[in-house]
């Protein structure tokens, strides 16, 4: 077999307007930085996406450490390995402490370049069995009760059927009271956010909207918090953020603190890591969902490739491309069909780069 040579990585900063800004507990913006990586070789090259936030809010990675990161740390890593692959970048990059966002975007780029060179797609190189995976989408807070219901009708007519609600206290019951009120069987599920870190019984009722989940009311760190929650209610108490690794996962399952888990590849440092934690899930009925970063088409098609796995239980937060974008870095963007968005078959990521939108919105590029 040909031994794999990197010939050149190019690490872009990109940043995308969206179609309508973005608003939670936590940030606001109405455009959408990230990352892509390019890795090119003798076989062929490799695309990855990082898509840390512009500020750390949702985690201590912001767009500007992560590039950092990538260009004097992980770049010049990749570059020293004798036979570079998803495999042995994830073993070397083990010696980094943190900065999982920034190694989920190589190991993405070398892992579209190893499906390529198998002839496969993604979704088959993880494992994955699914052609269709079930969309879902994720409300940003609403400023009052008719806004929600406006928002979630039109959403509705697009043909979404799982939604998530950005919630807080004091931005909660009356919401959720008018949503159940007009759609009394629509799958709905809230997203704290950690909100309720400081007011836990506040928590207790949510539980009479029969919701489909309530991801993360408490704070990161308080495993303990969540586990007493999760004993008291009926509604299953999720995890997202420290859902961090295998390890982390591993600890929060066995406390008791979630019996359901979003699952993010960029947040636990990528799609091998990703397909750990899939595995311990099924294997311990635990349920289990694809988490989104507001990505763009390269960030989405993994995304979408990890959800074709058989031990997701629930749709994942994946929307078609134009829920964010009007234009993406992609000219084959995911399109909602059916409430379903397409697996693609073609080798690797199965996506086609937009080169010319990706130079315009590109704001500072390195190549290596």
């Amino acid at each position: 077999m040909t031994q794999i040579r990197i010939e050149q990585i190019e690490l872009r900063k990109v940043s995308l307007p969206l179609v309508t800004p973005w608003v939670s507990g936590l940030h606001q913006f109405a455009e959408r930085e990230s990352i892509v990586v390019r890795i090119r070789t003798n076989l062929g090259e490799g695309w990855g996406e990082c898509p840390a936030l512009a500020q750390p809010t949702y985690s201590a990675e912001y767009t500007d450490s992560a590039y950092l990161m990538c260009s004097e740390y992980l770049i010049p890593m990749l570059l020293e390995l004798e036979r570079p692959s998803a495999e042995t970048f994830r073993a070397a990059a083990r010696s980094i402490v943190g900065h999982p966002m920034a190694k989920f975007g190589i190991e993405l780029a070398l892992c579209d370049l190893a499906a390529q060179i198998e002839g496969c797609s993604l979704a088959g190189l993880l494992g994955g069995t699914a052609t269709q995976v079930p969309a879902g989408v994720v409300c940003g807070t609403q400023p009052d009760a008719a806004s929600a219901v406006a928002t979630v009708s039109a959403l509705v007519t697009q043909g979404y059927r799982r939604f998530k609600i950005k919630t807080e206290p004091g931005n909660d019951m009356e919401i959720l009271s008018a949503l159940r009120e007009v759609f009394p069987d629509l799958q709905l599920g809230v997203d704290a956010n950690s909100a309720y870190a400081e007011e836990p019984e506040a928590v207790r009722q949510l539980d009479q909207f029969e919701l489909w989940c309530i991801e993360q009311p408490l704070g990161a760190e308080d495993l303990l918090g969540h586990a007493i929650l999760n004993q008291a209610l009926q509604t299953p108490i999720c995890l997202d953020e420290p859902i961090s690794s295998l390890e982390h996962t591993v600890t929060a399952l066995t406390l008791g603190a979630a019996n359901m888990v979003n699952l993010k590849p960029a947040r636990v440092g990528g799609l091998l890591e990703a397909c750990e934690i899939h595995d311990l899930c099924q294997q311990r009925g635990v349920s289990l969902f694809v988490g989104g970063l507001l990505e763009t088409g390269i960030g989405r098609a993994a995304n979408v490739a990890l959800a074709s796995l058989p031990g997701m239980t629930h749709p994942g937060d994946l929307s078609a491309n134009a829920r964010f974008y009007q234009e993406d870095i992609v000219s084959n963007p995911f399109e909602l069909v059916d409430g379903s968005l397409t697996v693609p078959t073609g080798p690797g990521l199965g996506v086609v780069i937009d080169l010319d939108n990706l130079e315009r919105f590109t704001t500072r590029v390195q190549q290596f």
